[in-house]
C-alpha cells in the first residue's frame, strides 16, 4: 500500500485550517484581523473556474443545541454575505449549519472550545 509522504499530510492540514474561520463564543462576525480570509477566498475563486462554494457553520457545546444550531446558521450568512460583497456570485453559494454536531476536536456537553467555533468555505472546481 503507497503512502503519502508526511509533508503531503501535513500540507492538507494547512490546507484545512486556512478556509476556517474561527470566531468567538456566541459571536456570529468574524474578527478584524479575519476579514481578510474572504477576499483570499475569492480571488482563489476568480482565478479558477469554479462550479460552487459551500459555507458551513459550527459551533462548540457551551450552548443548548437550538441555540447553537442558529448560531451556526448566523456564522455561515456573515461569511457568504462577506463573499458576494467581495464579488463572488450569491448563487454558487450554499450555506449549511452543523451547530453542535461536527465537532473539530470532541469535547463534552458544555464545554467552550475555540477550534469548534468556525465557519468551513469549500470551494469546488470543474
Amino acid at each position: 500500500m503507497l503512502r503519502r509522504p508526511r509533508r503531503h499530510r501535513l500540507w492538507q492540514q494547512r490546507a484545512r485550517r486556512r478556509n476556517s474561520l474561527c470566531t468567538s463564543s456566541g459571536i456570529a462576525r468574524t474578527s478584524t484581523k479575519r476579514r481578510s480570509k474572504p477576499s483570499m477566498q475569492r480571488s482563489t475563486a476568480r482565478q479558477c473556474n469554479v462550479s460552487g462554494t459551500i459555507v458551513v457553520g459550527h459551533t462548540d457545546t457551551s450552548g443548548s443545541p437550538t441555540y447553537n444550531q442558529g448560531l451556526s446558521e448566523r456564522r455561515a450568512s456573515v461569511v457568504r454575505d462577506a463573499l458576494v460583497a467581495r464579488g463572488m456570485a450569491a448563487g454558487s453559494i450554499q450555506t449549511q449549519a452543523r451547530g453542535e454536531g461536527d465537532l473539530a476536536r470532541p469535547t463534552r456537553d458544555g464545554v467552550r472550545e475555540p477550534l469548534n467555533r468556525r465557519t468551513a468555505v469549500t470551494i469546488s472546481f470543474r
